[in-house]
Order: structure tokens, then C-alpha cells, then sequence
């Protein structure tokens, strides 16, 4: 991962793939500590709905969306976390997705956690 991200022009790489490249299994440790008595996080799974064939048909496009995209995960797997992703209920429009993030090894307990907002969501 380290590779092929600093391989690309370095304005193009999120700030936090630099950090994580240069820190590692530390920042996962601080990361974890951090985060130690804090149930879940939760926000957006992608900040924006998924962009058309049209609007990514162009190389310099197509990063640019998918990075943007990927912005909100990747910071969970740069961190060795757990996540899920809901959707959100909605009743017209395009899906929207809520992620839950857990520390590592939290995996299960996420899963009842999600499955608890998910019920909130039927109700």
C-alpha cells in the first residue's frame, strides 16, 4: 500500500495514507488507545452518492471521484479497525450508507451493536 501510494504525485495522496505509511503498527496502537472506551463511531460510508460512468470516464476523474469516495473506509482500515455499513432507510432517492467503527478484534460486538441500529431503523 505504502508503495504505490507514495509511487503517485504526493498532492494526490490523502494526508492520512502519508501518516499511516510513515507511522504504522504505532499509529494503530495510538489509534486503539484513543478510542478505548468509546462504544462506536459513526459517520458517512462515502460523502457523496456514487458518481456516473460519465462523470469518471476520464483517468484524472476517475481518481480524483474514487478517492473522495474511499476517503471515509480507508481511514478504518489505515487504523486497523472494524466497520460495518447500514443503509439508511430512505424513501425516494439515491441509498445512502451509515458506517459503525469499532476497535480492532471488536468485530462481534459491532455486529450487535449494528444489529441494534438496524432495528431502530425498522422501527
Amino acid at each position: 500500500m505504502c508503495e504505490s501510494a507514495l509511487s503517485v504525485r504526493a498532492t494526490s495522496v490523502p494526508l492520512i495514507i502519508l501518516i499511516w505509511c510513515g507511522r504504522g503498527l504505532a499509529s494503530s496502537v495510538l489509534m486503539d488507545d484513543r478510542i478505548a472506551d468509546v462504544d462506536v463511531l459513526v459517520w458517512p460510508t462515502t460523502p457523496m452518492i456514487a458518481p456516473t460512468i460519465q462523470e469518471v470516464a476520464t483517468a484524472d476523474e476517475f481518481a480524483r471521484k474514487n478517492a473522495m469516495l474511499l476517503r471515509n473506509t480507508v481511514i478504518v482500515n489505515f487504523f486497523d479497525l472494524c466497520a460495518i455499513s447500514l443503509p439508511v432507510p430512505r424513501g425516494s432517492g439515491l441509498p445512502t450508507g451509515l458506517m459503525l467503527v469499532a476497535r480492532n478484534g471488536q468485530d462481534q460486538r459491532l455486529f450487535r451493536i449494528a444489529a441494534a441500529v438496524e432495528r431502530l431503523f425498522a422501527a
